[in-house]
């Protein structure tokens, strides 16, 4: 019984993986990677009847775009608080549930 404790849930490892691509693909400013890692997290939202999930990523991808076409209409330091505070949303959703996920399990 122990080892099957021990084991990780599929789905929690795909939040995991999806919310260290987030912060990775950001810090690395690698825009593209952070688009379709947006867009997984908004499939993973989605799957799962976490509609805020979804909108949130949906809404981060949004200024990313927005951003890309109109170089200096966001300043980089407040598109980073953004990214943080919808970051920190989003682990805090995606953690919550694959908790649930878990618990439900």
């Amino acid at each position: 019984m122990a080892t099957s404790r021990k084991k990780s849930n599929p789905f929690v490892r795909e939040v995991k993986a999806v919310c260290t691509d987030l912060v990775r693909s950001f810090e690395k400013e690698r825009w593209d990677d952070l688009l379709e890692t947006l867009e997984r997290v908004s499939e993973v939202g989605e799957k799962n009847g976490q509609r805020e999930i979804s909108i949130q990523a949906q809404s981060l991808r949004m200024s990313i775009e927005s951003r890309a076409q109109t170089a200096d209409a966001t300043p980089y330091r407040e598109m980073n608080d953004q990214f943080d505070n919808l970051v920190a949303s989003l682990k805090f959703q995606l953690t919550h549930l694959a908790w649930s996920k878990e618990v439900s399990a």
